[in-house]
């Protein structure tokens, strides 16, 4: 977990334009930038930075699901959960490379590319979105964008993906 932390803020300190704090104070991570911390935990198995910027209503449905999983593998030992992991991408295949694109802001809501790429498959590449929300920030005032979901590339999302897990 160290480990993947200091990649994870060496690689955040290499990125260009990357939010730094300075005299002013902090300052707010952008939509590409959120894309890139992203990429970077699917790349490097390891969402706890992820979870971190993730809407309270997406943390209230990841909670459920993972205490339904709970409560089915306690039911039936033995058996696979309906939920093997959360759905962070449309493939449960581990993705050797992501890439954050094409970052679409409206005033509310903002969209990013996540590129996926198999260098050994190119067949296998896929792109999804991450889907974000401007939310309240009361300690530096205004709003700040936070992960809401995941579509992915049939058009379906993670949430949808937590529910159906479930669904019988």
């Amino acid at each position: 977990m160290r480990r993947t932390l200091a990649v994870l803020i060496l690689a955040l300190s290499t990125l260009p334009g990357i939010a730094r704090a300075d005299d002013d104070g902090p300052i707010k991570l952008s939509p590409q930038q959120i894309g890139d911390i992203f990429c970077i935990g699917i790349v490097g198995n390891d969402m706890a930075p992820v979870e971190a910027i993730i809407t309270t209503p997406l943390r209230k449905a990841i909670d459920k699901a993972n205490k339904l999983n709970d409560v089915y593998m306690k039911k039936n030992p033995g058996e696979a959960p309906p939920m093997d992991g959360l759905p962070w991408q449309d493939s449960a295949d581990y993705t050797p490379q992501c890439h954050a694109l094409n970052p679409s802001i409206g005033k509310d809501s903002a969209r990013v590319e996540l590129d996926y790429s198999f260098p050994d498959d190119a067949a296998a590449n896929f792109t999804d979105q991450l889907i974000l929300k401007a939310v309240p920030d009361p300690e530096m005032g205004g709003t700040k964008w936070r992960i809401d979901d995941v579509q992915f590339r049939d058009g379906t999302d993670m949430l949808h993906a937590m529910t159906e897990a479930f669904a019988q």
